[in-house]
């Protein structure tokens, strides 16, 4: 690009504009600089490979064999991979099937009532425990409810089979000490529903009650001694 000089009038050339620097250069050097950085935390590196490890095996590698059986004929003899392909047939076994009705019913009836029943039960507790007086008390309470939360669902399937088991479940050696017939709980359709979400709501109420807790905590007690100034 020219421009015109004027003291002589004559068209003088532009100094053309700076390049950019290399771009495999400065890749180079990215390269180099990553690589120190792993060399200085080597140590914070290695440290994080069980984790990594951890979640590769038991939890995106059990998502991938679910996505392929998904779509095959799975045959245990033959293993996950060497099973033939089917494409999307047992999608459309399960869709076309004439249980599907009763099957989405179901799972919408026990996610409702879950829904329902577990709602207030935590924000009763939580109040309770935000008004307690005692903090022993309060505290042995809070861990008492907020144990079962850690527990799996095989353990909470164990607790339940020993209370309504028909051989020795607990509820079934009360009601025959008290002259009362042994009765199948468990494989009774009647039953299923509550025994269901109670065990759920006692396995997550804790949880809940920590959360509400918290919320309650964070409320200024200001607040609390206007409510009462003003006649609340």
């Amino acid at each position: 690009m020219s421009k015109i000089e004027p003291e002589t009038g004559r068209a003088a050339i532009a100094a053309p504009a700076a390049q950019p620097a290399d771009a495999k250069l400065a890749g180079g050097r990215l390269k180099t600089s990553l690589w120190k950085r792993i060399q200085q935390h080597r140590t914070l590196y290695l440290l994080f490979i069980p984790v990594f490890s951890y979640f590769v095996v038991f939890k995106y590698w059990p998502i991938l064999l679910a996505w392929v059986v998904a779509f095959k004929d799975l045959q245990l003899g033959s293993g996950v991979f060497a099973s033939p392909w089917i494409g999307l047939q047992n999608f459309k076994d399960i869709f076309l099937s004439q249980e599907i009705p009763g099957v989405i019913r179901n799972t919408v009836e026990i996610s409702v009532l879950r829904l329902v029943i577990g709602f207030l039960p935590p924000i009763i507790l939580a109040i309770m425990f935000h008004d307690m007086m005692s903090k022993r008390l309060k505290k042995w309470l809070q861990t008492l409810i907020y144990i079962p939360h850690f527990f799996s669902w095989v353990i909470v399937f164990g607790v339940v089979f020993g209370f309504f088991s028909v051989g020795y479940g607990f509820i079934n050696n009360m009601l025959q000490a008290f002259g009362f017939e042994r009765h199948e709980f468990l494989l009774d359709s009647s039953w299923f529903r509550p025994i269901l979400i109670s065990s759920a709501l006692w396995k997550e109420i804790g949880w809940s009650t920590i959360i509400y807790l918290a919320a309650l905590s964070t409320v200024d007690a200001q607040l609390y001694e206007a409510a009462v100034i003003d006649g609340a």
